[in-house]
């Protein structure tokens, strides 16, 4: 059985969901073919305090 590495899990799992479901359609049609294809590299960046290591846990709220 092959491992993949740990940041190809971290484009598919964490990083995909974004430009999948939160970009317009024009930035879908630029954008996803090559992430999905492996042309462009991908990270996630995440400074809620209360998130730590655990994306799962971030909270935000919106304000003003």
């Amino acid at each position: 059985m092959r491992h993949s590495p740990p940041a190809l899990g971290i484009h598919t799992d964490t990083v995909a969901p974004y430009p999948a479901d939160l970009t317009t359609p024009r930035q879908k049609r630029r954008r996803l073919p090559r992430f999905c294809c492996g042309q462009i590299v991908t990270a996630i960046g995440m400074t809620e305090p209360s998130g730590a290591s655990d994306l799962a846990t971030v909270r935000t709220t919106e304000g003003r």
